[in-house]
């Protein structure tokens, strides 16, 4: 059984003694300061800063030899060793792993490509992953920083799931967290931090119903929220088009599996109201003025979509 171990402030000798995690594998045990574990959330959140977008741009105007492009790039890659060998034996025990991940978006300058990095944690061994969080104890998570630690790592995992895996050929990556799931959410409702893993709990949920993939393709274009009832607001015709063909597209993807037919109808009537309010806001009924011009060019659009939206039985 694994064990978690919170000892009291004061050792035999009236030193602080700090708190550690047995975890316990078979025959084997490993025990870990959890001052190990903070340490490896700060010096992850410190990279993460170093080399932000809001970095990246302060880089432009800072006009030193160190802020050129090259020298971000060589520093980025000389910290990202750093951190991985100076934690890589604790990462093993975790059952986790850093990857440094670039940002889709760059900032440019006369000098050069400048690309924000930051650095994720994937669940390298599922096993040891779910064996460290199983070893946890309420007392040991509920009011320090390992409970904060364990939630920015759930953020990270959810966000890898949204964001940067490919859930049409998965990686192996992929394939542990989505396999860790169910562990990681039971763990962490023991542990009493449930609101620290919603996100993932609902990712739970859709891969068991089997229709994990389609419901990424739905969140990572926003379209069960209120934005597609926005598209209309400073857009032009080519534009307005596109985002309504790509949303129908997802919608005719979510369509096809028949494992996705729940997730399907409430996407399609989502979409449906969302159209809707957007041909009844530049009618004028809007906080928006919208002018003749631009009504006539954005209302076709929204009447084409609405029709092949109505359409579908």
């Amino acid at each position: 059984m694994n064990e978690a171990t919170l000892p009291p402030g004061q050792g035999e000798q009236g030193d602080t003694v700090s708190p550690t995690v047995t975890i316990r594998h078979g025959e084997a045990q490993e025990v870990v300061q959890v001052s190990r574990i903070n340490q490896l959330f700060v010096d992850v959140a410190s990279y993460n800063s170093q080399f932000s977008m809001p970095a990246m741009l302060f880089s432009i105007f800072d006009h030193t030899p160190m802020s050129s492009p090259e020298n971000i790039e060589e520093t980025r890659r000389i910290s990202v060793y750093d951190l991985s060998q100076g934690h890589q034996v604790l990462l093993n025990t975790l059952g986790l792993s850093l990857e440094p991940v670039s940002d889709a978006n760059a900032v440019y300058a006369s000098d050069g490509e400048r690309r924000p990095s930051t650095v994720r944690l994937n669940v390298q061994d599922r096993g040891q992953f779910l064996g460290f969080l199983e070893a946890l104890e309420p007392e040991l998570v509920r009011d320090g920083a390992l409970g904060k630690d364990l939630s920015t790592l759930s953020e990270g995992l959810a966000l890898q799931l949204l964001t940067h895996y490919d859930l049409s050929q998965p990686s192996d990556h992929a394939l542990e967290l989505i396999g860790s799931l169910e562990g990681i959410v039971a763990s962490y409702e023991r542990l009493g931090i449930a609101e620290s893993v919603a996100k993932l709990k609902t990712y739970l949920i859709h891969a068991k119903k089997h229709d994990l993939r389609e419901f990424i393709a739905v969140e990572q274009a926003h379209l069960l929220g209120g934005r597609p009832a926005t598209w209309h607001i400073d857009s032009g015709p080519q534009y307005l088009a596109k985002d309504w063909d790509r949303a129908l597209q997802i919608l005719n993807a979510v369509a096809a599996n028949p494992n996705a037919q729940e997730l399907y109808g409430r996407l399609l009537v989502h979409l449906r109201d969302c159209v809707d309010i957007s041909i009844d806001n530049l009618l004028g009924h809007s906080a928006f003025s919208f002018s003749d011009a631009y009504k006539e060019g954005l209302l076709p659009v929204l009447r084409e979509v609405r029709a092949r939206l109505i359409g579908i039985e």
